[in-house]
């Protein structure tokens, strides 16, 4: 009796150590590899692009949202981005798009040479809101996007090196499909953007996260 006890103790202290373990693991962060790695050392720029419907709605999303990818890229300490410079503010890119009207209706691979730049991140949002879909007295941030990276040299023509689809983010996290209530537009508008630029800068750096 005494020995069947103890056999069973041993078996609950081995199996409950290996949920420990798997816990442990759960917790830690995950190091996640960037898809493309070609922005090294190359001077870079940043053009958003939403449809007219958005721009109502937030009329500053190309310059926020442009602004926050290229402050957490020239804060990362990846390898990806060792020696990138930014030799204009994302501000001249908004600028220069509204001084060429019908440059939204051309494709990218031809406005990207014009801009003195070696690489640019082009990227298009297709959905932005801060309310719930189906309860508007509700806040919850949700967007997608799609990525394209423009390798130029000079002489040379344009081509897209690197295309994602289908980038989603959701601000705050791990919140009910139907949002929370007291959140405010502008708290969840700014969080949204963050969250956003986080998710499509993930791919273009190496970087840890803890999401699951």
């Amino acid at each position: 009796m005494v020995k069947t006890t103890a056999t069973a103790l041993l078996l609950l202290c081995t199996l409950s150590a290996c949920q420990l373990i798997g816990i442990a693991a759960n917790a830690l962060p995950q190091t996640v590899k960037a898809k493309y790695i070609g922005l090294k050392g190359q001077s870079v720029g940043i053009i958003v692009w939403s449809d007219r419907g958005i721009m109502i709605d937030w009329n500053s999303l190309q310059l926020d949202l442009a602004n926050s990818m290229e402050a957490k890229l020239r804060e990362s300490k990846a390898d990806e981005v060792k020696g990138t410079q930014w030799p204009f503010p994302a501000a001249s890119y908004v600028r220069w798009l509204r001084d060429h009207p019908g440059s939204d209706s051309s494709p990218i691979t031809e406005i990207a040479p014009k801009l003195g730049i070696t690489r640019l991140i082009y990227v298009e949002v297709h959905q932005f809101r801060t309310r719930s879909e189906r309860e508007l007295e509700l806040y919850r941030g949700e967007a997608t996007a799609s990525m394209q990276v423009i390798e130029t040299s000079p002489g040379g023509p344009a081509r897209v090196a690197y295309t994602e689809d289908e980038i989603h983010a959701v601000y705050p996290k791990h919140v009910p499909a139907d949002g929370l209530p007291n959140l405010g537009d502008s708290r969840v508008y700014s969080g949204e953007v963050d969250a956003l630029a986080d998710q499509i800068i993930g791919s273009l750096v190496t970087h840890e996260t803890d999401d699951r």
